[in-house]
């Protein structure tokens, strides 16, 4: 088994733990962060004996917490897409508004280390494809300086879902209609 089936059997464990009904009714009561938090603090104890580098581990776990919580909670996404030869981790809500009407679709880039070369390529890659900047966010498992919106694993990744759901709300397309948290 590889780190990231280990990584995925710890979580889905845990989240099996939690129950998946407990998860969505701790976000519709407005307890997600909390709740994401908690996730957060569980995964990456249970994921810190495990062989790997601890930030390509914590970035596995915000990439398996955020692909379950977009599917579970119904939020529109597309996950590990190719663009004009260009890998992206996740669109928000899909490759055709991206291409149509990109002021309402989001970028969001899961960075596995903060050094600056592999960082600087990941952003530039996203730019090319997403001209407004502001709907380019960064997930990142350590604090960086950059001038996008970023959630770090401790720190502001437990908001990350009140912020999609905040801007699907701002955008008003009907892509966005189906969260089971709006």
């Amino acid at each position: 088994m590889d780190r990231t089936d280990a990584i995925k059997d710890a979580m889905y464990g845990i989240i099996r733990d939690v129950t998946e009904d407990k998860i969505v009714s701790e976000f519709k009561a407005g307890n997600g962060r909390r709740m994401l938090g908690n996730l957060v603090d569980l995964c990456l104890h249970k994921v810190a004996p495990l062989d790997g580098e601890v930030m390509q581990k914590n970035a596995t776990v915000m990439t398996v917490l955020l692909h379950y919580l977009c599917s579970t909670l119904m939020i529109p996404t597309q996950r590990k897409v190719e663009v004009d030869g260009i890998l992206l981790d996740m669109v928000m809500p899909d490759i055709k508004t991206l291409r149509t009407n990109w002021n309402s679709c989001l970028i969001i880039c899961i960075i596995e280390s903060t050094e600056d070369t592999y960082v600087s390529e990941t952003i530039a890659r996203a730019k090319r494809l997403q001209p407004n900047e502001a709907n380019i966010w960064v997930v990142s498992p350590a604090s960086i300086d950059l001038p996008f919106k970023t959630f770090v694993i401790r720190d502001s990744f437990a908001g990350i879902i009140d912020e999609l759901n905040q801007f699907s709300k701002k955008t008003k397309s009907s892509r966005f209609k189906i969260f089971k948290i709006s």
